[in-house]
């Protein structure tokens, strides 16, 4: 009798077990249905952020192309799945005017794309050829009509854009001499970048100065600053050739004559 009876109890477990580990198959089975293949997670709507120059059918036409793949076995809208490193870097490879893409996924249909565009600083010039540039030193798009703005000028070639033209230091330097220059009410044509460390300035009265980008930019400054108040007043300005402030303490101006 107690054989018996700890074998009904056996039983019932064993049968208690199976249908729990059913149910639990069941409600997995239901919720991976849901996951993979319910459309209440199939992408719906795409929110494009931050862009201004670029479209947004062209931004959505890579997405299209890139993220929403065949896949075999699951919806290639499914947002659960989606591929969202490839358009990024399409993107990116695509249209130099942008500098970050971030994508976030609102569940449980949407998904949203922030963009960062660039800015420009100046315009640089690549022998002839005019780019915008931005803060990181990146050319990104080619200047259509010119005008009176800042303008950086470098004999190399051989760029495309996209591609980073100066060192992000080395650009922030002349943006500072640039504004230092304001100040000091000069006046100037352009910024001809000689090599990555020398920086000569052509003013509007036709005489230059020569920087140092690698050396103190403000002891520069202030030496040009005190040449021009105490040694060479404005109606010899004219007749100057260069000023040179990149060697110690001493300033070198050179006049035509």
């Amino acid at each position: 009798m107690i054989v018996f009876h700890k074998k009904y109890q056996r039983k019932k477990k064993i049968k208690k077990i199976l249908a729990t580990s059913f149910l639990i198959l069941v409600i997995l089975g239901g919720g991976l249905y849901a996951i993979f293949f319910s459309p209440l997670f199939k992408v719906k709507e795409i929110n494009i952020l931050g862009n201004e120059k670029v479209k947004d059918e062209n931004i959505r036409k890579i997405i299209e192309e890139k993220i929403f793949r065949k896949l075999i076995f699951f919806s290639p809208k499914n947002i659960f799945w989606l591929d969202l490193e490839t358009p990024k870097e399409e993107i990116l490879e695509s249209y130099p005017q942008i500098a970050t893409v971030y994508f976030r996924k609102k569940f449980p249909s949407k998904l949203i794309l922030e963009i960062k565009e660039r800015k420009k600083v100046a315009i640089f010039y690549l022998k002839e050829m005019p780019f915008f540039i931005d803060k990181e030193g990146v050319i990104f798009e080619e200047v259509k009509e010119l005008n009176s703005e800042f303008v950086i000028r470098s004999e190399k070639t051989g760029f495309v854009l996209g591609d980073s033209v100066i060192e992000k230091e080395n650009l922030e330097n002349i943006l500072k001499v640039q504004k230092a220059l304001s100040l000091l009410e000069i006046e100037v044509e352009d910024f001809l970048l000689f090599s990555p460390k020398r920086l000569n300035i052509k003013t509007i009265e036709g005489w230059q100065i020569y920087f140092d980008l690698f050396e103190d930019l403000d002891w520069q400054i202030t030496k040009l600053k005190l040449a021009l108040e105490k040694k060479i007043p404005p109606e010899k300005r004219g007749d100057l050739e260069y000023i040179d402030v990149r060697f110690g303490n001493m300033v070198y101006p050179k006049y035509r004559y």
